[in-house]
């Protein structure tokens, strides 16, 4: 039991201990210091990133997306109440998924604010968008 046990701390628990090793949480702590208090995160489905990124960022607030036409209502609301919008990865591709969501997303993001984390372990991207 206790070789089992260290070999767990060293081969698991240790390497993933620091930020660096553990890129999902790097790209949270960064959002950290991106988002403002308030800051509207939309996402369509649970998952375990936007789960971390969520738990890191808890003056934000995290709305699950139904229906689209609601989006630009909720939009112009949170713009004119001076909240920042975000969306999230499950967001971002069903939004794509939609006939003219490509021509949607070009004209609504913010370029300058794309956070992305990609490669073949992790899909994490989180835009901000305007009205």
């Amino acid at each position: 039991v206790a070789i089992m046990a260290l070999s767990n701390f060293l081969f698991s628990i240790l390497p993933y201990a620091h930020v660096e090793q553990n890129p999902p949480l790097a790209l949270a702590l960064e959002l950290n210091q991106v988002w403002p208090a308030g800051t509207v995160i939309y996402y369509t489905a649970e998952n375990s990133d936007n789960n971390l990124v969520r738990y890191f960022n808890p003056n934000t607030e995290w709305k699950r997306l139904t229906d689209f036409r609601q989006l630009q209502t909720d939009l112009n609301a949170s713009q004119s109440q001076g909240k920042a919008i975000w969306l999230e990865t499950t967001t971002i591709d069903q939004i794509l998924a939609q006939a003219d969501g490509t021509i949607w997303l070009a004209s609504h993001v913010k370029p300058e604010s794309r956070r992305e984390l990609i490669n073949r372990a992790y899909r994490i991207r989180l835009f901000e968008i305007h009205p």
